[in-house]
């Protein structure tokens, strides 16, 4: 846990992960990531200790925001 841990604040201190969270009931996470390329996002996950040690896999799935909460606070990169 402590690697994935380290792996999850490295990739917030880049800004490329926005949000994450276990899900409910706990069988998995959700990660927000933000990038342009899809293999890119693929080959990061990939470097997670949980998927490496193969305790976890990945589904990505691409998403278009058409709408934001005022509750959410946006920042411009």
């Amino acid at each position: 846990m402590d690697e994935h841990q380290a792996f999850l604040d490295e990739h917030y201190a880049s800004g490329r992960f926005l949000a994450s969270g276990r899900r409910v009931p706990r069988d998995g996470g959700v990660i927000f990531a933000c990038g342009d390329d899809e293999e890119e996002i693929a080959a990061l996950v990939a470097t997670d200790p949980f998927a490496q040690a193969g305790v976890a896999e990945y589904q990505l799935t691409r998403l278009e925001l058409t709408r934001l909460s005022e509750r959410v606070r946006v920042e411009a990169p």
